[in-house]
């Protein structure tokens, strides 16, 4: 997925103290936003018929997000020390809680926030 240098936005997450860390040494993930539109179809798509959610279904729909939207890593190893540079390679490789606070970011920079609503 190619992806407009603009709409291009870092992010830093707090998994296993990251943060705490030499901003040298920091996990910077670099995160494309969700339209509206693919914000709701992802949400849509974990929930069954039934009204009940659906596990499969929600881990192709944060499959499909986490492989296309998260651009770039620095500093991210996977528990073998090999680097993790992209989406495929961190859905491949990382570590869930970190899977999931990524999932989280792109969700954060992807709502506007309510005082961006009203302008």
């Amino acid at each position: 997925m190619e992806h407009d240098e603009e709409n291009i936005r870092g992010f830093v997450p707090e998994w296993n103290g990251n943060r705490e860390k030499p901003e040298a040494d920091q996990i910077l993930a670099e995160l494309v936003p969700m339209t509206g539109g693919e914000l709701r179809a992802a949400q849509r798509a974990s929930i069954g018929k039934d009204g009940t959610v659906n596990i499969k279904s929600a881990e192709a729909a944060i499959k499909k997000i986490i492989q296309g939207r998260v651009v770039r890593l620095t500093n991210c190893v996977d528990i073998l020390g090999n680097t993790i540079t992209d989406g495929p390679s961190l859905w491949e490789r990382g570590e869930q809680s970190l899977i999931d606070e990524m999932y989280s970011g792109i969700t954060e920079i992807s709502t506007l926030s309510e005082g961006a609503r009203k302008k």
